[in-house]
């Protein structure tokens, strides 16, 4: 027993056969004190438990409700009464909320607007004589859409974990509130506590003693007197936050102090500092380029008379000028390759060259070989 055989398709259960016959057995099995207590918790507190699990219920109840099937698979049956269980509580559930409605059903305390209780609460046993007839016709209503609420409403009706004991809803308008579901405790602010005698004969008054009230599960279902005053002690006020110790000066200083992480460099970032540094140097090769055309174009120039010495030395200067401001700073690249600055290079002004009136002051610079021109005038001459 308890492994099932090869190829045996286990059935459903027939909850529905004989007037719903199995589903009334599953409750009377449920009401069993030795399967109430470990599905719904204990009745008394201080009732001990047998230590079984849910699951180990469950196969019980399965073979006293199903032994054929029990026979077959019962780990399977046993699952599947759990799935009756689940369903049996949400459908209860969906009906006690006709018994637990917002607005009209509820009765404001004015003494604590903070607590609200339901107009009426339903015992465990059902309706009784101090149940208003619109409650009573609302049950009756209920029983013949679920005829199973009568009895799970006995099971259920003190169970925190189906119907809660209390719900706190959020902040509002008028602050935080407490909708009790289940009645509060039987705690009276008329009752007299008791008193015990003095411990010296000089007290004028006794020191009175807080009895602590004890009240079982089964204490707080349904059907309490709610002509009674609930005394609910008010919730502790936060204190105001302390003021700050820290000076303005230390937060100014925190603030200065404050450094910035930097960008992270992505690849795009990269790939366009390389372009731009690509871009400079092509720019800085072709203004080389030109400059030293222009320097061989100023050099053809004098070679063919154009230019006088004086004449050609200026040029040379003012182009040196432009080429320091607007173009680009003389490179050791370019005074390398400067014809004018070669040691095979030499020329000398001709006899017959004016001398102007007034002489000419370059700028100051490194002495230059010295210019020999002779040989070219005589050339021309010849």
């Amino acid at each position: 027993m308890g492994r099932k055989p090869q190829g045996v398709k286990l059935p459903e259960i027939p909850w529905a056969q004989d007037d719903h016959k199995l589903v009334w057995d599953f409750i009377t099995q449920l009401e069993k004190d030795v399967n109430y207590k470990i599905l719904f918790g204990k009745k008394d507190p201080s009732e001990n438990t047998s230590g079984d699990s849910r699951f180990t219920v469950f196969k019980r109840i399965a073979e006293a409700i199903l032994p054929d099937m029990f026979k077959l698979d019962p780990s399977t049956v046993a699952d599947r009464l759990k799935g009756q269980l689940e369903r049996l509580t949400k459908t209860y559930k969906k009906q006690l909320t006709k018994l637990q409605r917002t607005g009209e059903g509820i009765r404001h305390d004015v003494q604590d607007p903070a607590h609200e209780e339901l107009e009426y609460y339903i015992p465990a046993d059902g309706p009784n004589a101090s149940t208003p007839t619109a409650a009573v016709n609302l049950w009756q209503q209920i029983e013949k859409e679920f005829k199973f609420f009568p009895r799970l409403h006995q099971i259920f009706a003190a169970r925190p974990n189906v119907t809660p004991i209390v719900i706190t809803t959020g902040v509002g308008p008028h602050g935080m509130k407490k909708l009790w579901y289940q009645p509060p405790d039987d705690v009276s602010a008329d009752e007299t506590p008791e008193h015990t005698e003095p411990l010296h004969p000089t007290c004028g008054s006794p020191f009175p003693s807080t009895p602590t009230p004890v009240h079982s599960a089964q204490g707080r279902a349904f059907g309490v007197d709610l002509t009674r005053t609930v005394n609910i002690p008010p919730a502790n006020r936060s204190r105001a936050p302390k003021p700050s110790v820290v000076s303005c000066e230390a937060i100014e200083k925190a603030r200065l102090n404050i450094q910035k992480i930097p960008q992270k460099r992505t690849l795009i970032d990269t790939m366009l500092e390389i372009q731009e540094k690509t871009h400079a140097r092509w720019d800085a090769e072709a203004r080389e380029k030109l400059l030293a055309q222009k320097r061989g174009f100023l050099l053809e120039e004098f070679k063919l008379r154009i230019w006088t010495r004086t004449q050609y030395i200026l040029k040379l200067e003012q182009l040196e000028a432009e080429t320091g401001n607007g173009f680009m700073a003389p490179s050791a690249k370019r005074q390398r390759t400067d014809p004018m600055s070669s040691p095979d290079y030499h020329i000398q002004s001709p006899p017959n060259t004016p001398t102007p009136s007034t002489p000419f002051s370059p700028t100051p610079h490194a002495h230059s070989p010295d210019w020999d021109l002779t040989n070219f005038d005589n050339e021309f001459d010849n």
